[in-house]
């Protein structure tokens, strides 16, 4: 491969990006988006200062071949987490893999001493569960597994009944004007997952609801009471996407529930419904991601006939200061 040129990412890469990703996500996947809306909307993320916190590299014909970004993720758990997604083409070599993982580690320094140097950071990484080369390299620079994510799916042809929701609670399908309500209760139910995104008025439009891909009718929010209270317990959010294939999927991209709702068949009553929602939109798949070490969600999946793509990858952190 000829020598690369570096340089931030635009717009206008969005398509070329998108190329890198469905090749690693057939090589060795770590959950990136394959759609071209959705890495566009990666890429013009409020979050994102794409002259300060990305980086290219392509070789002579234009192609793009390595992808760097660093994510300002917010404060959690009295930490500011920053994210490390390095993306490099199978043919680049380890070398292309260092130098985007040096950048990489540099640019999450500057950013902390940016946004908030009176607190400490966490960089987190993933690692597709097949990347030797990668793994290395993260490991050598201090990177721990915090634990292993993995990539399930089901057919959605078997019908199931819907599971029965706790008394007091009512399920409906997601409605715009709950928007604002469904994205309190999601960073309060994810308030406690230090890898989690907990959006803010200002990127909320580019995750899930405000996506173009995002299914409203296969969306399902559950009400502790009258949807007219806004009182939102627990939340399922759906998109549609095509597999490495090419094949239209479902992809449940989010489920929580507040910390006073949990253990009351909440996450039960949401899969079921949208389960059915899936297949009346004519979606002969769903896949979701789920942390290995979440014992009740595993569970809830296997449950539920979900089984193991064998596309799972590892989930590393370092903590700085």
């Amino acid at each position: 491969m000829s020598e690369l040129a570096w340089r931030p990412v635009t717009p206008g890469d969005a398509a070329g990006v998108r190329e890198l990703f469905l090749v690693v996500a057939r090589t060795a996947p770590i959950g990136l988006e394959t759609e071209l809306a959705e890495v566009g909307g990666r890429l013009s993320s409020p979050r994102l200062d794409p002259q300060q916190d990305t980086l290219i590299g392509t070789d002579s014909s234009g192609r793009v071949v390595a992808y760097a970004e660093c994510a300002d993720m917010g404060v959690g758990n009295g930490r500011l987490r920053i994210r490390l997604t390095n993306v490099v083409h199978p043919e680049a070599g380890q070398h292309v893999n260092r130098r985007t993982h040096q950048w990489l580690l540099d640019r999450a320094r500057q950013l902390h001493r940016q946004c908030r140097p009176d607190l400490p950071g966490v960089m987190g990484a993933r690692c597709a569960a097949t990347d030797d080369a990668r793994l290395s390299v993260l490991t050598e620079t201090g990177f721990e597994i915090a634990g292993w994510h993995r990539d399930l799916v089901r057919p959605t042809e078997r019908s199931i009944p819907p599971a029965p929701a706790p008394e007091g609670v009512m399920i409906t399908p997601f409605h715009p004007r709950y928007d604002q309500a469904a994205w309190r209760a999601h960073n309060e139910a994810h308030a406690d997952m230090p890898g989690a995104l907990l959006p803010d008025a200002e990127n909320r439009p580019l995750h899930a609801t405000g996506l173009p891909t995002f299914l409203p009718a296969a969306s399902f929010l559950a009400f502790a009471g009258d949807p007219a209270g806004h009182d939102i317990a627990a939340f399922l959010f759906s998109l549609a996407q095509r597999d490495i294939t090419g094949v239209r999927e479902a992809a449940l991209t989010c489920m929580g529930t507040r910390p006073q709702w949990r253990r009351r068949g909440l996450a039960s009553a949401l899969l079921t419904h949208s389960l059915a929602a899936y297949r009346d939109a004519g979606l002969g798949q769903v896949r979701l991601q789920v942390n290995g070490g979440n014992t009740a969600a595993v569970n809830l999946y296997d449950r539920y006939g979900f089984a193991d793509s064998g596309r799972g990858y590892a989930s590393l952190h370092l903590p700085f200061s």
